[in-house]
């Protein structure tokens, strides 16, 4: 197996910035988990689907720090899964006006993109496994806003320093760092 140790990741990296396409990679016997890490459109991968190979990427850092925003009323952004992320930012977008986590991911640009939305708790675990413990991205010890909400009140986020998910902190509370992901598909053909 390759690793960003001994310089085998580098190489997949390397071969990325040429143009190789993942699936080109993935021909080649390199694993999914191989790729996670790695700079790609915009930000680091840090998880692919095996079912689609949708390509999941997180900005590198906190984009800034934000409350989750409309505290004391509940929006029904509560999807938990890998993939629930978007449309969870949606309906906070749709339903909060003031500046919360959500909106700063959603006005959030790097380049040439501008879909980045705020994970979804799943989601967020996955970049903390796949990115910040195996030390990519400029993480620090902070906290992490979800885009899953739990209560009128409450919401989850995930601690970098430990991996320990708070299952409902205030909407309100402040410090919170957010993270911005998007999502990828490798078109193939004209």
């Amino acid at each position: 197996d390759a690793n960003w140790d001994d310089g085998s990741c580098l190489v997949i990296q390397e071969l990325l910035s040429q143009g190789y396409s993942i699936m080109d990679l993935i021909d080649l016997g390199i694993s999914l988990e191989q790729f996670y890490g790695a700079q790609y459109l915009g930000g680091l991968i840090f998880y692919i689907n095996p079912e689609d190979l949708k390509i999941y990427i997180a900005t590198e850092t906190s984009i800034g720090s934000a409350q989750w925003g409309c505290y004391n009323t509940y929006l029904g952004a509560d999807g938990l899964e890998v993939g629930t992320g978007f449309e969870n930012t949606e309906i906070i977008i749709d339903n909060c006006p003031e500046m919360s986590a959500a909106r700063l991911t959603y006005e959030h640009t790097n380049g040439e993109f501008q879909d980045w939305y705020l994970p979804s708790t799943n989601e967020l675990i996955l970049v903390y496994e796949n990115l910040q413990t195996n030390g990519f991205g400029n993480y620090g010890t902070n906290w992490y806003w979800s885009s899953t909400e739990v209560s009128s009140q409450g919401a989850q986020d995930i601690h970098f320093d430990t991996g320990f998910i708070v299952e409902s902190n205030n909407k309100n509370s402040n410090g919170g760092q957010v993270i911005a992901i998007r999502e990828a598909m490798e078109i193939f053909g004209c």
